[in-house]
Protein backbone atom coordinates (compact mmCIF):
# COMPACT_ATOMS: atom_id res chain seq x y z
CA UNK A 1 0.00 0.00 0.00
CA UNK A 2 1.16 3.52 -0.84
CA UNK A 3 0.06 6.85 0.58
CA UNK A 4 1.04 10.07 -1.16
CA UNK A 5 0.75 13.61 0.16
CA UNK A 6 1.96 16.96 -1.12
CA UNK A 7 1.42 19.50 -3.89
CA UNK A 8 0.32 16.94 -6.44
CA UNK A 9 -3.02 16.02 -8.00
CA UNK A 10 -4.56 12.57 -7.81
CA UNK A 11 -3.93 12.06 -11.53
CA UNK A 12 -0.27 13.10 -11.22
CA UNK A 13 0.21 10.79 -8.25
CA UNK A 14 -1.26 7.81 -10.11
CA UNK A 15 0.94 8.59 -13.11
CA UNK A 16 4.08 8.64 -10.96
CA UNK A 17 3.14 5.36 -9.26
CA UNK A 18 2.67 3.68 -12.64
CA UNK A 19 5.94 5.16 -13.88
CA UNK A 20 8.03 3.84 -11.00
CA UNK A 21 6.13 0.72 -9.93
CA UNK A 22 4.15 -0.28 -13.00
CA UNK A 23 6.63 -2.98 -13.95
CA UNK A 24 6.39 -4.76 -10.61
CA UNK A 25 5.07 -8.28 -10.89
CA UNK A 26 2.79 -9.82 -8.33
CA UNK A 27 4.69 -12.23 -6.12
CA UNK A 28 4.04 -15.86 -6.93
CA UNK A 29 4.36 -16.94 -3.34
CA UNK A 30 1.56 -15.91 -0.99
CA UNK A 31 1.79 -16.07 2.76
CA UNK A 32 -1.14 -17.05 4.91
CA UNK A 33 -2.29 -14.44 7.40
CA UNK A 34 -1.66 -15.74 10.93
CA UNK A 35 -4.86 -16.61 12.80
CA UNK A 36 -6.12 -14.28 15.50
CA UNK A 37 -4.51 -15.31 18.82
CA UNK A 38 -6.73 -16.96 21.39
CA UNK A 39 -6.53 -16.62 25.15
CA UNK A 40 -4.43 -19.23 26.84
CA UNK A 41 -3.40 -20.23 30.29
CA UNK A 42 -0.62 -18.07 31.67
CA UNK A 43 3.03 -19.09 31.39
CA UNK A 44 6.28 -17.79 32.83
CA UNK A 45 9.40 -17.75 30.66
CA UNK A 46 12.91 -17.03 31.85
CA UNK A 47 15.80 -15.79 29.74
CA UNK A 48 19.24 -15.89 31.38
CA UNK A 49 21.52 -12.89 31.23
CA UNK A 50 24.31 -12.31 33.74
CA UNK A 51 23.34 -8.78 34.78
CA UNK A 52 22.66 -7.17 38.22
CA UNK A 53 19.08 -6.22 37.31
CA UNK A 54 16.03 -7.89 35.80
CA UNK A 55 13.58 -7.00 33.07
CA UNK A 56 10.01 -8.14 33.71
CA UNK A 57 7.32 -8.04 31.00
CA UNK A 58 3.88 -9.53 31.51
CA UNK A 59 1.09 -9.37 28.91
CA UNK A 60 -2.21 -10.81 27.69
CA UNK A 61 -4.76 -10.32 24.92
CA UNK A 62 -6.93 -7.19 24.83
CA UNK A 63 -9.57 -5.69 22.51
CA UNK A 64 -8.68 -4.69 18.95
CA UNK A 65 -9.29 -1.41 17.14
CA UNK A 66 -12.59 -2.59 15.65
CA UNK A 67 -14.12 -3.41 19.03
CA UNK A 68 -16.11 -0.86 21.08
CA UNK A 69 -14.24 -2.17 24.12
CA UNK A 70 -11.11 -0.45 22.81
CA UNK A 71 -12.16 2.98 24.08
CA UNK A 72 -12.67 2.16 27.78
CA UNK A 73 -9.70 -0.21 27.66
CA UNK A 74 -7.46 2.60 26.42
CA UNK A 75 -8.39 4.63 29.49
CA UNK A 76 -7.88 1.56 31.68
CA UNK A 77 -4.34 1.23 30.33
CA UNK A 78 -3.63 4.93 30.87
CA UNK A 79 -4.71 4.76 34.50
CA UNK A 80 -2.96 1.44 35.08
CA UNK A 81 0.48 2.37 33.82
CA UNK A 82 0.86 4.26 30.54
CA UNK A 83 -0.26 7.60 32.00
CA UNK A 84 3.12 8.56 33.39
CA UNK A 85 3.96 9.64 36.94
CA UNK A 86 0.39 9.47 38.28
CA UNK A 87 -0.46 6.03 36.89
CA UNK A 88 -1.02 3.25 39.42
CA UNK A 89 1.94 1.05 38.51
CA UNK A 90 4.39 3.96 38.43
CA UNK A 91 3.13 5.35 41.73
CA UNK A 92 3.12 2.07 43.65
CA UNK A 93 6.18 0.35 42.18
CA UNK A 94 8.57 3.26 41.69
CA UNK A 95 7.41 6.28 43.69
CA UNK A 96 6.14 4.57 46.84
CA UNK A 97 8.59 1.66 47.11
CA UNK A 98 11.47 2.63 44.83
CA UNK A 99 11.56 -0.85 43.32
CA UNK A 100 12.04 -0.03 39.63
CA UNK A 101 14.21 2.15 37.43
CA UNK A 102 11.46 2.17 34.82
CA UNK A 103 7.93 0.76 34.98
CA UNK A 104 4.47 1.16 33.47
CA UNK A 105 2.04 -0.47 31.08
CA UNK A 106 1.36 -0.56 27.33
CA UNK A 107 -1.57 -1.29 25.02
CA UNK A 108 -0.88 -2.07 21.37
CA UNK A 109 -3.71 -2.69 18.91
CA UNK A 110 -4.36 -4.41 15.61
CA UNK A 111 -7.77 -4.33 13.96
CA UNK A 112 -8.92 -7.69 15.36
CA UNK A 113 -7.05 -7.89 18.67
CA UNK A 114 -4.75 -6.04 21.01
CA UNK A 115 -2.09 -6.76 23.62
CA UNK A 116 -2.01 -5.21 27.07
CA UNK A 117 1.01 -5.58 29.27
CA UNK A 118 3.08 -4.18 32.10
CA UNK A 119 6.83 -3.99 32.55
CA UNK A 120 9.54 -3.09 35.03
CA UNK A 121 13.32 -2.90 35.23
CA UNK A 122 14.41 -3.68 38.77
CA UNK A 123 17.26 -4.99 40.93
CA UNK A 124 17.73 -8.75 40.81
CA UNK A 125 16.81 -9.23 44.47
CA UNK A 126 13.47 -7.41 44.08
CA UNK A 127 12.33 -9.21 40.91
CA UNK A 128 9.67 -11.37 42.52
CA UNK A 129 8.39 -8.53 44.69
CA UNK A 130 7.92 -6.34 41.61
CA UNK A 131 6.27 -9.06 39.54
CA UNK A 132 3.81 -9.96 42.29
CA UNK A 133 3.07 -6.30 42.97
CA UNK A 134 2.28 -5.61 39.30
CA UNK A 135 -0.04 -8.61 39.21
CA UNK A 136 -1.71 -7.35 42.39
CA UNK A 137 -2.21 -3.83 40.99
CA UNK A 138 -3.77 -5.16 37.81
CA UNK A 139 -5.96 -7.60 39.71
CA UNK A 140 -7.18 -4.80 42.00
CA UNK A 141 -8.56 -3.01 38.94
CA UNK A 142 -11.10 -5.82 38.66
CA UNK A 143 -12.47 -5.07 42.11
CA UNK A 144 -12.41 -1.28 42.34
CA UNK A 145 -14.16 1.74 40.85
CA UNK A 146 -11.80 4.34 39.41
CA UNK A 147 -12.22 7.87 40.75
CA UNK A 148 -13.99 10.19 38.28
CA UNK A 149 -11.20 12.77 38.54
CA UNK A 150 -8.68 10.18 37.33
CA UNK A 151 -10.95 9.21 34.45
CA UNK A 152 -11.42 12.86 33.43
CA UNK A 153 -7.65 13.39 33.57
CA UNK A 154 -7.10 10.34 31.38
CA UNK A 155 -9.73 11.46 28.86
CA UNK A 156 -8.20 14.94 28.58
CA UNK A 157 -4.69 13.58 28.18
CA UNK A 158 -5.60 10.93 25.59
CA UNK A 159 -7.68 13.35 23.51
CA UNK A 160 -5.03 16.07 23.71
CA UNK A 161 -2.31 13.65 22.62
CA UNK A 162 -4.52 12.48 19.77
CA UNK A 163 -4.23 15.92 18.16
CA UNK A 164 -0.46 15.50 17.86
CA UNK A 165 -1.03 12.63 15.40
CA UNK A 166 -2.11 15.17 12.77
CA UNK A 167 0.53 17.91 12.90
CA UNK A 168 2.05 17.18 9.49
CA UNK A 169 0.88 16.00 6.08
CA UNK A 170 2.99 12.87 6.60
CA UNK A 171 1.16 12.01 9.81
CA UNK A 172 -2.24 12.57 8.21
CA UNK A 173 -1.32 10.35 5.27
CA UNK A 174 -0.11 7.66 7.68
CA UNK A 175 -3.38 7.77 9.64
CA UNK A 176 -5.42 7.33 6.46
CA UNK A 177 -3.14 4.50 5.34
CA UNK A 178 -3.62 2.81 8.71
CA UNK A 179 -7.40 2.92 8.28
CA UNK A 180 -7.15 1.21 4.89
CA UNK A 181 -4.56 -1.33 6.01
CA UNK A 182 -6.48 -2.32 9.14
CA UNK A 183 -9.87 -2.29 7.33
CA UNK A 184 -11.27 0.15 9.89
CA UNK A 185 -14.50 2.16 9.47
CA UNK A 186 -14.07 5.37 7.46
CA UNK A 187 -15.16 7.46 10.45
CA UNK A 188 -12.72 5.79 12.87
CA UNK A 189 -10.65 8.94 13.37
CA UNK A 190 -13.66 11.26 13.36
CA UNK A 191 -15.50 9.53 16.22
CA UNK A 192 -12.41 8.55 18.25
CA UNK A 193 -12.34 11.52 20.65
CA UNK A 194 -16.10 11.45 21.25
CA UNK A 195 -16.01 7.74 22.08
CA UNK A 196 -13.15 8.28 24.52
CA UNK A 197 -15.01 11.17 26.17
CA UNK A 198 -18.10 8.99 26.75
CA UNK A 199 -16.28 6.38 28.89
CA UNK A 200 -17.59 5.96 32.45
CA UNK A 201 -16.15 4.30 35.57
CA UNK A 202 -18.40 1.25 35.20
CA UNK A 203 -17.15 0.77 31.62
CA UNK A 204 -13.56 0.60 32.84
CA UNK A 205 -14.38 -1.93 35.54
CA UNK A 206 -16.16 -4.11 32.96
CA UNK A 207 -13.01 -4.08 30.83
CA UNK A 208 -10.84 -5.08 33.79
CA UNK A 209 -13.15 -7.98 34.67
CA UNK A 210 -13.51 -9.07 31.05
CA UNK A 211 -9.88 -8.94 29.93
CA UNK A 212 -7.52 -8.93 32.92
CA UNK A 213 -6.70 -12.12 34.75
CA UNK A 214 -3.46 -13.03 36.52
CA UNK A 215 -4.03 -16.61 35.36
CA UNK A 216 -3.78 -15.56 31.70
CA UNK A 217 -0.70 -13.35 31.80
CA UNK A 218 2.25 -14.54 29.75
CA UNK A 219 5.35 -13.35 31.57
CA UNK A 220 8.95 -13.02 30.47
CA UNK A 221 11.70 -12.41 32.99
CA UNK A 222 15.28 -11.74 31.94
CA UNK A 223 17.90 -11.90 34.68
CA UNK A 224 20.70 -13.84 36.33
CA UNK A 225 20.74 -17.26 37.94
CA UNK A 226 19.58 -16.01 41.34
CA UNK A 227 16.50 -14.50 39.67
CA UNK A 228 15.74 -17.84 38.04
CA UNK A 229 15.85 -19.52 41.46
CA UNK A 230 13.46 -16.87 42.84
CA UNK A 231 10.76 -17.39 40.23
CA UNK A 232 11.24 -21.17 40.18
CA UNK A 233 10.73 -21.33 43.94
CA UNK A 234 7.64 -19.10 43.79
CA UNK A 235 5.90 -20.46 40.69
CA UNK A 236 7.41 -23.89 40.19
CA UNK A 237 6.53 -24.18 36.52
CA UNK A 238 8.94 -21.91 34.63
CA UNK A 239 10.07 -22.46 31.05
CA UNK A 240 13.69 -21.54 30.56
CA UNK A 241 14.63 -20.08 27.18
CA UNK A 242 18.17 -20.78 26.09
CA UNK A 243 19.63 -17.81 24.27
CA UNK A 244 21.62 -18.49 21.09
CA UNK A 245 23.42 -15.15 21.29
Amino acid sequence: MIAITGDVSKEEAISKIKEHFGSWNEANKRYDIPPIPVKQKGHIYFLFKDIPQSIVITAQLAPGRKEPDMYPFEILDFIAGSGGFRSLIFQKVRNNLGLAYSTGSFYTKKSEYGVFGAYAITKSESTMEVLLLIHSIINDLRNSIIDKKEIDRAIRSINNNFIFSFLSAKQIAYQQLMIEYEHLPEDYLIIYRDRIAQVKAEDIKKMAVKYLSKDEFVTLVMGNENVYKQILTTFGNVKRIESKL
